[in-house]
């Protein structure tokens, strides 16, 4: 009865208001004396008995709708006959941005203390959908359940984890609620740190992306660390990009640390990169002609590319290991064995064939690059966008393209339309599906076709396989490995690593190699990117009383109704105030 009395008191004062204005403005007439009455109109008695109850009507009106918007915001429910609360299925959001907010920790200790004889599933990054599903239907059937409750409890990060968390729970036998306990403070979180060249080979470059909430100022400075010494920071400006320059270090593979420190949730903006410090990239090109090809032009004038061209008889005889990109131009009649070769050499290499104009595909290639045919559009300027980079789309002369009905797993450049140029088959097989023709520009020798090309060089032979997200596999390639972690833990492992629940640096040792691996966490649990979820209970808590959830649950919200209750009294009101003015 304490919430009843007030709202009690509050409603009968607030639906008193208009009988009290009412009395008080109740006009008081006097007797005028008038010489003559002979052309006044006959007031008749029943006529002055209906405006007296028109007015009453009016004043009653405007009491009721008053005392549903009382309702309101009380946020009153009705009672359901199937509104039992135990025991139900919670499931629980422990996903890296919810481990990382105490908030969230807070919420859910307070979940579970109330709830004892419920039954708490937890999901992660990796969890399969069909599991947890098995692990519900389970509990249901256990506890011969019947339109159970099931309350999803997360931060609503846009990511494909809570999606198909959302889809799963649509097809299950029950009522499902979602509680939001979204961070309301301010959080930006690092999401991309991406090495970039720059046409000074002395020099490195970074790219440094900061996302934010919408508490958050995007402009913040963030600081960069290279093979544990810090050399410098970077300023993001006002759409969270930055670019930091610095000298070429000395040896290969050197970790760099990006940080932002002034963050309420500091555990998602560190980011981390392996440079890969190539000397020279080392490209096999084979062509069936010797001269006039525009990309050889354009890697010929790159310093950090060492170029060598073949025929595509002398590709049998080259050892294949010796070169860090194998470049084909042309789908040129090759036997079996030489494909496979070709495939095996992409197990740890980049492989990009180049589809030439006039194509005459053999059908032997249709396993890397399906089946080629030319898309019929009329030759000129397009723009190309490369997706790898920030730079405008620039206009290129292309004589002609084509596509692909094999699917493709990465778009590296693209037109304008959206068709792509260049683009990923499957692990390190690039495919280049057109023919620029660059008398127009500079035989290749464009700045902007050298730069975009140097980039996606870059992309396609360094930073891929350095870098991973938490929860991946990393390949092993060789004998046994030890792998140690950032918490120095060590395993021998071999053909894959799979603990790699902890962001930061990896080592991977073995007699051959002693390669280092970045493992970041997945950007869509930095980005404070919220879904917006469909056919799902919303229940609205303020984190403190649990009796709130237990109304919600129990029973359906009937604000909606005394909404509707008010709308239609004022419209009545309206009504008879416009027929009253009408009479008068």
């Amino acid at each position: 009865m304490t919430f009843l009395q007030p709202l009690l008191i509050v409603l009968g004062v607030l639906a008193g208001v208009p009988f009290i204005i009412h009395l008080m403005g109740e006009r008081k007439y006097q007797p005028l004396p008038f010489s003559s009455l002979k052309f006044l109109r006959e007031i008749e008695r029943d006529s002055l008995q209906k405006l007296h109850l028109r007015q009453w009507l009016i004043l009653l009106l405007r009491a009721l709708w008053i005392t549903m918007l009382v309702f309101v915001l009380a946020q009153p429910f009705l009672n359901s006959a199937k509104g039992n609360l135990e025991p139900g299925i919670m499931i629980i959001d422990k996903s890296f941005s919810t481990q990382t907010d105490k908030d969230f920790s807070i919420v859910e200790n307070k979940l579970r203390a109330e709830y004892p004889r419920w039954n708490f599933i937890e999901y992660t990054e990796i969890s399969h959908m069909d599991s947890l599903r098995n692990d519900i239907q389970k509990f249901i059937d256990e506890h011969k359940l019947k339109d159970p409750n099931i309350i999803i409890l997360s931060d609503l990060q846009d990511n494909p984890q809570n999606k198909a968390i959302m889809d799963m729970t649509r097809t299950l036998s029950g009522k499902v609620f979602l509680i939001p306990a979204i961070k309301r403070n301010k959080n930006y979180a690092l999401t991309g740190l991406i090495s970039i060249n720059t046409h000074n080979r002395e020099m490195k470059g970074l790219e440094i992306q900061l996302s934010g909430n919408e508490h958050a100022r995007k402009e913040q400075t963030v600081h960069i660390s290279l093979d544990g010494k810090r050399i410098g920071h970077a300023n993001t400006n006002i759409q969270g990009y930055a670019y930091f320059y610095f000298g070429k270090p000395s040896h290969d593979h050197v970790p760099c640390v990006a940080s932002c420190p002034n963050d309420e949730f500091p555990e998602d903006n560190i980011r981390y990169l392996v440079i890969k410090n190539l000397q020279k990239i080392k490209i096999l090109c084979v062509n069936e002609i010797s001269e006039g090809h525009y990309h050889i032009n354009a890697l010929r004038a790159m310093e950090e590319v060492e170029v060598t061209e073949i025929f595509p008889e002398q590709l049998p005889a080259i050892n294949l290991d010796e070169f860090d990109m194998l470049w084909i131009s042309g789908l040129y009649p090759v036997n079996g064995n030489l494909l496979k070769s070709i495939s095996l050499y992409s197990n740890t290499h980049p492989v990009l064939i180049a589809v030439e104009k006039d194509v005459k595909q053999h059908k032997i290639w249709e396993e890397l690059t399906g089946i080629i045919r030319a898309i019929d559009k009329e030759e000129g300027y397009y723009k190309v966008r490369n997706l790898l980079s920030k730079d405008q789309d620039k206009e290129l002369m292309i004589k002609r393209y084509y596509k692909t009905n094999k699917p493709l797993s990465k778009v590296l450049w693209e037109t304008e339309f959206g068709d792509p140029l260049l683009a990923e088959t499957k692990i390190n097989i690039f495919l280049l599906l057109t023919p620029f023709q660059f008398d127009w520009n500079e035989m290749g020798l464009s700045p902007y076709f050298t730069r975009v090309l140097s980039t996606t060089l870059l992309s396609i032979l360094g930073e891929e396989e350095l870098s991973y997200t938490t929860h991946d596999a990393i390949p092993i390639s060789g004998a046994f490995s030890i792998v140690t972690t950032p918490a120095g833990e060590r395993y021998r492992v071999r053909k894959e690593f799979i603990q790699t629940d902890t962001p930061g640096f990896y080592t991977i040792e073995n007699e051959n190699e002693l390669k280092l691996i970045a493992v970041n966490i997945p950007g869509e649990e930095c980005v404070q990117a919220l879904m917006e979820p469909e056919m799902v209970r919303v229940i609205n808590w303020d984190g403190e009383d649990i009796s709130g959830i237990n109304k919600q649950i129990k029973g359906r919200n009937a604000q909606i109704l005394f909404y509707i209750l008010a709308l239609l009294f004022i419209i009545f009101e309206m009504l008879l105030l416009g027929k009253g003015e009408r009479t008068k």
